[in-house]
């Protein structure tokens, strides 16, 4: 019984031998990826996985070889028949059959390995005249974008001048208009003060030449009613001062009401009835006994009233 079990352990372990070594030969026969995803699915540890590379793939055609088996053919001879035996007899010498020639072989066609190294070598000295090509068209177009970079500044930059240009002729145009309607200006000024001042300087002559009547007419005119000829001094000096607007009509008259100082000095003037003028009119009356002051005095003493009515006349 105990040889028995001796014999038997033995012969479990040469079976469990057997079949991990059987076990092995069929996962060698696996694919790399078949082995990685059993891995996977029995959840066993990492380092059971297999690192799966790429089948390599060269460039070229496809190289086919075929086998060439370089032994000799071998001459068969056909089968000669056993001659009978008969009375031995002296026979000429047979001449040896000779073997035909072999067939010219082929040309042995070059290993696969020089085959393949000769296309690494020429692909490997069209690699450098392809990486040339290569740089020469990515310089080329580098400079293509940089020129038309340079085109889109320069662009930009003659824009900006020609609005510069247009912003300066504009500004000349307006300085050029300034002035010009400065000149004018000046002129217009020029103008105005001139007749402001030849018509103040004919006022002031006529004024004075008004004043020197009346004086005259006070003192050695023939007329006996002094207070006539004063009214007439006042007539006489607010129509040099008047302003006649455009509303006044020949056949004007209006009573104007005069409050005033010894020396002529005009304290108010007003317009009272009646009074056939306009409100605008009545103004202008009123304005022009203000701007005549002094009144005429000087000759009138015996007649200054402080308030005196007189009718101011105006027939065109």
């Amino acid at each position: 019984m105990d040889r028995r079990d001796d014999q038997f352990g033995p012969l479990l372990l040469s079976l469990a031998i057997h079949a991990l070594f059987l076990a092995g030969l069929w996962a060698a026969t696996l694919r790399c990826e078949t082995w990685n995803d059993a891995v996977a699915r029995l959840a066993l540890p990492g380092f059971f996985t297999i690192e799966c590379v790429a089948p390599l793939n060269l460039e070229g055609p496809v190289i086919e070889a075929m086998l060439v088996d370089y032994s000799p053919p071998k001459t068969t001879r056909a089968a000669v028949p056993r001659p009978r035996p008969q009375p031995p007899k002296p026979e000429p010498p047979k001449p040896e059959i000779e073997a035909p020639p072999p067939p010219p072989l082929p040309p042995a066609p070059p290993p696969a390995e020089d085959t393949v190294d000769r296309e690494r070598v020429a692909r490997d000295g069209e690699l450098p005249a392809l990486d040339e090509q290569r740089e020469q068209e990515e310089r080329r177009k580098r400079e293509q974008i940089e020129l038309e970079a340079q085109q889109r500044l320069t662009e930009m930059e003659r824009e900006r001048q020609q609005q510069l240009e247009d912003i300066r002729r504009l500004r000349e145009a307006a300085e050029q208009r300034r002035k010009v309607e400065e000149q004018r200006l000046a002129q217009l000024e020029d103008r105005q003060r001139d007749a402001r001042e030849r018509t103040e300087e004919r006022q002031r002559v006529e004024g004075l030449e008004v004043r020197e009547n009346a004086q005259r007419a006070g003192t050695g005119g023939t007329d006996n009613d002094l207070r006539a000829r004063y009214v007439f001094a006042l007539q006489q000096v607010v129509t040099m001062a008047w302003l006649r607007p455009d509303t006044a009509r020949p056949g004007l008259r209006c009573t104007v009401r005069i409050v005033q100082l010894p020396g002529g000095e005009v304290m108010s003037a007003s317009v009272v009835p009646p009074c056939n003028g306009d409100p605008l009119t009545q103004r202008s009356l009123e304005a022009a006994v203000m701007r005549a002051q002094p009144l005429p005095y000087q000759g009138y003493e015996s007649v200054f009233q402080r308030t005196i009515d007189f009718v101011f006349r105006y027939d065109g």
